[in-house]
């Protein structure tokens, strides 16, 4: 997140001693990975922090997890550099309808903080479950264009038609592999 003068914040949070932070950088596909694999509360916790900010139960996370995955659904489509791309058919309305009144919901519940910057506003997540799917929103109403990574086969946000690597790590592991 950007706070108000521009810095870039580092959310952090430790849960049984292992601390786990984040960056924006991080964030964007975030949502698409914690899909992908199958829901274990305590492994999200380790990983991106508190799970039960406001006592979120395993019902509440399996919630999240199958409407992000309705979500994720919707990218069922390719274009011609592979990256999966939104499908634009009247099947996501009713899903993005869900994820409206899910955002409402939470905003009302204070999973968000709204601060302002000059003319812009600055929307914040105050949990892990508020930020999946404030991302996953994020994702919809943008378009964004995932690609799989060719080195750890995790999602990425493909801006580029020729992107295979999520992050610079990933593309000097496989050059070093050669």
């Amino acid at each position: 997140m950007v706070d108000h003068d521009g810095n870039v914040q580092v959310i952090r949070s430790v849960i049984g001693g292992v601390e786990a932070s984040y960056t924006p950088q991080d964030v964007p596909a975030v949502w698409r990975r914690v899909v992908d694999a199958p829901l274990d509360v305590a492994a999200l916790a380790t990983r991106w922090g508190p799970t039960e900010k406001w006592g979120e139960d395993q019902s509440f996370w399996q919630a999240l997890h199958t409407e992000l995955s309705e979500v994720a659904a919707l990218w069922s489509q390719r274009d011609q550099a592979g990256r999966e791309i939104l499908t634009n058919g009247l099947e996501s309305d009713p899903i993005k309808r869900r994820v409206q009144n899910h955002l409402s919901t939470m905003r009302g519940k204070g999973y968000f903080e709204v601060g302002q910057a000059g003319l812009l506003l600055n929307v914040r997540a105050t949990c892990l479950a508020a930020e999946l799917m404030y991302s996953a929103a994020q994702s919809l109403a943008e378009g964004t264009k995932y690609k799989r990574c060719s080195e750890c086969s995790q999602y990425f946000e493909a801006n580029r038609a020729d992107a295979i690597f999520c992050s610079s790590a990933c593309r000097m592991a496989a050059h070093r592999k050669g």
